[in-house]
């Protein structure tokens, strides 16, 4: 028997002491190398624009215009965000995964109505002639409540269709009448705890429930955000004597955010 020891064979070394070098010529490897410089582009757009955005809310704050420096400085990061090589990229590759989709317009523009706001608060801002955009309109009688309280009245609506929700649930004894009128009560109940006065006085089931009535006879904007809104509710993953409370969180947030605005809707 040979007494001689077989020599191990040793792993043959990369040259240059590091990992294997990435094929680029792998049209998948190529096309993943593609995504992650991307996505590491889109990222560093959206972070230059938050910062931007953080240093118009201190412009929002500080200055005693109402906010409209703070606004302008806000309108033209985004739009700038938008038309960034980074995001027409996006945009770009979005457009061919919607080549086919007759609904897609490849000639769609998502920064021009925000540069239409931009160009008017730009001219209120020199003392032109008030732009049309930014011009009043008044359809109804008397005077029409600001934005805060339209939208504050909103989920308010939202509220009342979604304790009604939960009454069905819960008490089976319940006409639809009495239904609607326990589920203002508990909005109204809400409203209170808020400190939120309606000329000065608290708001009460009936209070709650014109505005109800108005919200969904309203022939403006206003009636689409309530269907919109009571649908998302509805269609969340949370049951019926979850959404309420819910509804009754984004009030929480509403009535924090009055007086500073933008108000968030959910």
């Amino acid at each position: 028997m040979s007494t001689q020891r077989k020599r191990r064979r040793k792993p043959a070394r990369i040259r240059g002491g590091g990992e294997p070098a990435i094929n680029t010529h792998d049209p998948a490897t190529a096309k993943h190398a593609e995504a992650v410089a991307q996505a590491a582009a889109v990222a560093q757009a959206v972070n230059r624009l938050l910062c931007e955005l953080y240093a118009s809310d201190t412009w929002y704050a500080n200055e005693p215009d109402h906010g409209r420096i703070g606004a302008l400085f806000a309108l033209r990061e985004v739009c700038r965000f938008l038309r960034s090589p980074a995001i027409l990229a996006f945009q770009n590759a979005i457009g061919r995964l919607n080549a086919n989709d007759p609904r897609f317009d490849p000639s769609f523009d998502p920064q021009r109505p925000l540069l239409g706001l931009f160009n008017a608060l730009l001219d209120l801002e020199r003392g032109a002639s008030q732009p049309p955009m930014l011009r009043g309109r008044r359809d109804r009688g008397g005077t029409p409540a600001s934005g805060e309280d339209e939208t504050l009245r909103l989920f308010a609506a939202v509220a009342v269709d979604l304790c009604m929700d939960e009454a069905i649930t819960e008490v089976h004894a319940f006409t639809d009448t009495t239904r609607r009128e326990w589920a203002a009560g508990k909005v109204a109940r809400k409203l209170t705890h808020l400190d939120i006065r309606v000329k000065g006085k608290r708001p009460t089931a009936r209070t709650v429930i014109n505005w109800r009535e108005a919200v969904q006879a309203d022939a403006n904007l206003l009636a689409r955000r309530y269907t919109t809104i009571l649908a998302r509710f509805r269609a969340g993953p949370l049951p019926a004597s979850q959404r309420a409370a819910e509804c009754f969180a984004q009030l929480d947030r509403l009535v924090s955010y009055r007086g500073v605005g933008p108000v968030p809707e959910n």
